[in-house]
C-alpha cells in the first residue's frame, strides 16, 4: 500500500509539473511576440513620414525667339533708325538667340531666372539734318531677369485662374557697333553699357482644359534710380502651353521686352530706345 501511495504521489507530481510547463509555454509566447512585434509596429507607424502634398517644383523651358527689332540709337550726337523686319531675321542674326526660362515653385511662391541673349545686324537709316548713304549697326544684347513671385489670388473653379506678383532685379549688357557712311566720311564707334534693372509686375495664369493652359505677364522696371539704371524698361508676354506629359510641356507665343537709356559718360553718351518682340516656341521639363 506504501508503495502504490508513494507511485500516486510521483505520478500527480508529474502531471502538475507538466501542467505548468504547458501554461508558462502558452502564456510566454503571446507576450514574447507582443513585446516584440507591438514596439516594432510602432515604431515603424511613429517614424513614418507622409509625401509632401506640394512639394518644391524645378522647370527649365528653352525657347527659339524669332526676333524683330525696331527703335532708334544715338552716338556720339548721331541719331539712327534701326529697323529689321520677321522676313529680314535669319539674313542678320549672327548666332541663334538663346532664352532659357527657369523656375523653382513650392505652393504659393517661387523664383526664377531668365538669361537672354540676342546679336543682330541691321540696316540704319537717318530722316534727320545729316545726310549719309547706307550704314550698318551690330546690336549684341544679354538681358537677365532674376525675379520671385507670390500667388496673391487664385479661383476655386475646376479650371481654376491664379493670380503672381513679381519682382526682382533685371541685367542689361548692351553693346552697339555702328557705322554710317557719310559724304567724304566714314563714320564708325562702339559703345558698350551694363545696367542694373529693378521691376515689378504680374503674372497671370488660366487652366482652359485639363491640358491647357494660358498664360499672360508682364513687369516694368528702370525707374531711372541712377546712371546705371535704364530710364524705363518693360517685358510683355503672352503664352499657350500644352502639357503632353507629367514632365514635358510645349509653350507656343509671343514675348516683347524694350529699353530706354540715357548712357551719360561725357562726349560718347549713348541713347538707346528700341523694342525686341517675336514669336516664341518652348519645351518646358518638370522635374
Amino acid at each position: 500500500m506504501k508503495l502504490i501511495r508513494i507511485l500516486t504521489l510521483v505520478a500527480s507530481a508529474f502531471s502538475l509539473a507538466t501542467v505548468s510547463v504547458h501554461a508558462d509555454g502558452t502564456n510566454n509566447v503571446p507576450a514574447t511576440a507582443a513585446s516584440v512585434t507591438a514596439p516594432a509596429t510602432a515604431s515603424t507607424d511613429s517614424f513614418s513620414m507622409a509625401p509632401d502634398a506640394d512639394p518644391w517644383q524645378f522647370s527649365a523651358t528653352p525657347y527659339f525667339w524669332i526676333v524683330q527689332l525696331s527703335g532708334k540709337v544715338n552716338t556720339l550726337g548721331r541719331s539712327a533708325n534701326v529697323n529689321l523686319d520677321f522676313n529680314q531675321i535669319f539674313n542678320h542674326l549672327d548666332g541663334p538667340p538663346l532664352m532659357l526660362a527657369l523656375e523653382l515653385r513650392k505652393q504659393k511662391f517661387g523664383f526664377y531666372t531668365i538669361p537672354l541673349y540676342v546679336k543682330l545686324s541691321a540696316d540704319v537709316n537717318n530722316p534727320g539734318p545729316v545726310t549719309f548713304f547706307g550704314g550698318n549697326t551690330t546690336m549684341t544684347l544679354w538681358c537677365v531677369d532674376n525675379g520671385a513671385f507670390f500667388q496673391v489670388y487664385k479661383t476655386d473653379w475646376e479650371k481654376p485662374l491664379s493670380l503672381d506678383v513679381v519682382g526682382g532685379v533685371r541685367f542689361w549688357n548692351y553693346n552697339n557697333d555702328i557705322t554710317l557712311n557719310i559724304p567724304g566720311v566714314q563714320f564708325s564707334h562702339s559703345k558698350d553699357a551694363n545696367l542694373w534693372d529693378p521691376f515689378i509686375g504680374l503674372r497671370l495664369t488660366q487652366n482652359l482644359t485639363d491640358k491647357l493652359s494660358l498664360r499672360l505677364s508682364g513687369n516694368y522696371g528702370g525707374f531711372a534710380i541712377s546712371e546705371s539704371t535704364p530710364n524705363d524698361s518693360w517685358v510683355a508676354e503672352g503664352l499657350l502651353g500644352y502639357q503632353c506629359t507629367k514632365h514635358v510641356g510645349l509653350w507656343v507665343g509671343y514675348h516683347a521686352m524694350g529699353l530706354n537709356t540715357y548712357n551719360k559718360t561725357g562726349y560718347s553718351d549713348m541713347k538707346v530706345n528700341v523694342t525686341f518682340q517675336g514669336a516664341v516656341l518652348g519645351c518646358k521639363f518638370t522635374f
